[in-house]
């Protein structure tokens, strides 16, 4: 029950670093389309999807 409880919280913990990172991403992006007053070269931009046995997602790759 207790390591049932560890993994619970580990999971959540994951979860919000993920998405404090995913903000800072973001802002750090609007940050700079702000200040310089351009987004990043479409070309530049490379997605690529992932998948293994237990998830799936996406690499997303640029320079900004």
């Amino acid at each position: 029950m207790n390591e049932r409880d560890l993994f619970a919280t580990l999971g959540k913990v994951s979860l919000v670093t993920s998405a404090v990172f995913g903000v800072a991403t973001a802002a750090s992006f609007f940050t700079e389309v702000a200040v310089f007053g351009a987004g990043p070269k479409a070309t530049g931009i490379r997605v690529v999807p992932m998948t293994t046995s237990e998830r799936a997602g996406a690499l997303i790759e640029g320079a900004w």
